[in-house]
């Protein structure tokens, strides 16, 4: 006849006071975290306003103002504010492009017909006091006229050495903006990428292209004496460093995300 089994009792979750106690030496907010996913009953214990209550109030003192605010758990309240230090102390992403692997390429068109046509590679290209602003003179390049009062089309390309990516930083079709008696002035808004980091971070990019006409009229227009082109941030409203715009142009060139 065999011999009956010994029950096996099933284990049951730690008593809530056993929990409570263990919480008291769990102090640091990483440890806390992890307790919490352990279970319903530790998530409910290790949730707990007593314990995180210390913590946010020992780095962010300010935060006992969520004592008259709106009802705001002190776990919730870490976890934002320790995520907006974080953000703050986000690093730079690794500049990986240089100028001179990149080529530019300006096309402008009046009455369906090609007027002006460069193209220039970022070795022959300086910086503007070291932001992404460029200028290149018409010396020695062939005659080129527009009518400032018709619309146009720009089209502004950048194409990296290697022939392997490109990138459209303007496709501009309409009536450009004069500026004085003399330019003629094109913007176009950028894509931002999420994953963007600089410090021109948070901020909108544009496009720009400044063409400087001469005082003389030459085959029905003006002649085209100096074009720059550049990127603009849309907060400050000033020209972005040079790092920057190889930065930004890096996401769109490059295989970093």
């Amino acid at each position: 006849m065999a011999m009956p089994q010994p029950r096996r009792q099933a284990r049951s979750s730690p008593p809530w006071e056993v929990l409570r106690l263990i919480s008291e030496f769990v102090g640091d907010p990483k440890s806390l975290a992890v307790a919490c996913c352990v279970s319903k009953s530790w998530h409910a214990v290790f949730t707990s306003d007593h314990l995180w209550t210390p913590l946010c109030r020992s780095l962010f003192p300010s935060s006992a103002y969520n004592a008259t605010a709106a009802a705001v758990s002190s776990r919730h309240l870490f976890q934002l504010l320790h995520t907006a230090a974080s953000r703050r102390r986000r690093t730079r992403s690794q500049l990986l492009l240089h100028l001179p692997r990149l080529i530019f390429f300006l096309d402008v068109f009046q009455r369906g017909a090609p007027v002006l046509s460069l193209a220039r590679a970022g070795s022959e290209l300086v910086s503007h006091r070291g932001v992404f602003r460029f200028e290149v003179p018409m010396n020695g390049e062939e005659p080129a006229a527009l009518d400032s009062c018709d619309e146009v089309r720009v089209a502004w390309t950048v194409v990296t050495a290697e022939w392997r990516e490109a990138f459209g930083l303007m496709e501009f079709e309409g009536q450009a903006r004069a500026v004085g008696n003399r330019e003629m002035w094109f913007s176009e808004k950028l894509p931002y990428p999420s994953a963007f980091c600089c410090s021109e971070a948070e901020a909108g990019f544009e496009a720009q292209i400044f063409i400087e006409l001469a005082d003389e009229v030459h085959g029905g227009g003006r002649t085209v004496e100096k074009v720059s082109f550049g990127l603009m941030n849309t907060k400050t409203w000033r020209y972005v460093k040079e790092e920057d715009g190889l930065l930004y142009l890096q996401y769109f060139l490059m295989d970093t995300k």
